[in-house]
C-alpha cells in the first residue's frame, strides 16, 4: 500500500482525491514522495526489495509527480507520446526488507535538447538515506519510436535542486565475457509502451548473477536501454565479472541494453521478535530472515 506526501510549496494540484503535489521552484521545494510499504510480493529469497520492485516504485513516483506537474497522460500518451528511460546510475545502503516502509523521493533536473534528467532518493522513516538513483528519460513517438523535442511536445519542466544529486548516468563499462545465452522476452515482461519495461531487466540480470542468489547486497548499478526489446524478440545474454563488478548485455543485431553491478559481501543478520538486527541497526522485518 502506498500514500503520497508532498514538500511544502506555492503551486499544488489535487489528483485523485488523495495525492498533492508541488512544481515548486529552482534550487526550493518541489520534490515529491511517497511512502510505500514492501509487500511480500515485492521481496526476493532473502526478504530484500528486488531491484525490478525497486525501479517499479521509481516508474511510480515519476509517474505520480510528471502528472502533478501538467505533464502526465493527457498531454504525453493521450497525444500518442512516450516517457521512455535511457539510461540510471544508483548507489545503495542497503535494501529495505520485508514489510518496512520507506520514503521515495523524486525531482527534475535541468533538461537537455530532448534529456529530461530525474533523480531519486529512498529514505527510511528515521530519514537514513537507503538509495540514491539518477536517471535520463526521453519522449518517444508511439507510432513512429522516434524521439520528440520538447519544442514539439510542448513540455517543459523547471528544474529543482536540492544538493542530494549524484552522477548523471554513464555507459556502463564492458567486461569481456564468460557466459553466453539464448534469451526470449517473454509475455509477462510487456508493458504498455509494447516493449519490455525497464525494470525487467534488473530480474535478467540478478538472475544471471551469482552474488545475487548468494544474498550479496548491490551497491551500485549502472544501465543503459539502447534499443527497445518487443514480445518473443531473441537476444543473447553476455555475461561476466571482475571483481566484485558484474556485467550484462542483450545483443541483437546491436546491443540492446547493458547493466554493471558493483556487488558488496554478505552481512550476517540475528533474528528478533520485533526486527531483524543487521551491522546494529533493527530493520522492520518481522519473524523473517533479512540480509542486508
Amino acid at each position: 500500500m502506498s500514500s503520497v506526501d508532498v514538500r511544502p510549496g506555492k503551486a499544488s494540484d489535487m489528483l485523485n482525491g488523495d495525492v498533492l503535489a508541488d512544481a515548486g521552484e529552482s534550487g526550493k521545494s518541489g520534490t515529491f514522495s511517497i511512502t510505500h510499504q514492501v509487500d511480500s510480493t515485492e521481496t526476493d529469497m532473502f526478504s530484500r526489495l528486488r531491484l525490478s520492485a525497486f525501479f517499479r516504485l521509481l516508474q511510480k513516483v515519476s509517474v505520480l509527480h510528471c502528472e502533478a506537474l501538467g505533464a502526465g497522460r493527457k498531454v504525453t500518451l493521450d497525444r500518442g507520446i512516450l516517457w521512455v528511460v535511457t539510461m540510471q546510475h544508483g548507489e545503495f545502503t542497503r535494501m529495505p526488507c520485508y514489510e518496512e516502509k520507506v520514503i521515495i523521493e523524486t525531482w527534475p533536473g535541468n533538461t537537455v535538447y530532448s534529456l529530461f534528467p530525474r533523480y531519486y532518493r529512498m529514505l527510511d522513516t528515521d530519514g537514513g538515506e537507503l538509495a540514491r538513483v539518477s536517471s535520463i528519460w526521453t519522449h518517444v513517438d508511439m507510432n513512429s519510436r522516434e524521439v520528440i523535442p520538447p519544442v514539439k511536445s510542448g513540455i517543459k519542466i523547471d528544474q529543482v535542486v536540492t544538493g542530494n544529486e549524484i552522477s548523471m548516468p554513464v555507459v556502463p563499462r564492458s567486461i569481456a565475457p564468460e557466459r553466453n545465452v539464448n534469451y526470449r522476452v517473454p509475455y509477462s515482461y510487456i508493458d504498455l509502451n509494447h516493449h519490455m519495461n525497464n525494470s525487467c531487466y534488473f530480474d535478467i540480470a540478478e538472475n544471471e548473477f551469482g552474488p545475487s542468489r548468494e544474498g550479496r547486497p548491490v551497491r551500485e548499478i549502472d544501465a543503459q536501454y539502447s534499443g527497445e526489446l518487443h514480445l518473443d524478440d531473441e537476444i543473447k545474454l553476455l555475461t561476466g565479472h571482475e571483481g566484485n563488478r558484474y556485467f550484462i548485455s542483450g545483443e541483437k543485431k546491436k546491443r540492446m541494453f547493458a547493466i554493471s553491478m558493483v556487488y558488496g559481501q554478505k552481512e550476517g543478520t540475528l533474528i528478533l521478535r520485533g526486527g531483524v538486527q543487521a551491522s546494529g541497526r533493527t530493520v522492520g522485518c518481522r519473524h523473517v530472515r533479512c540480509i542486508i
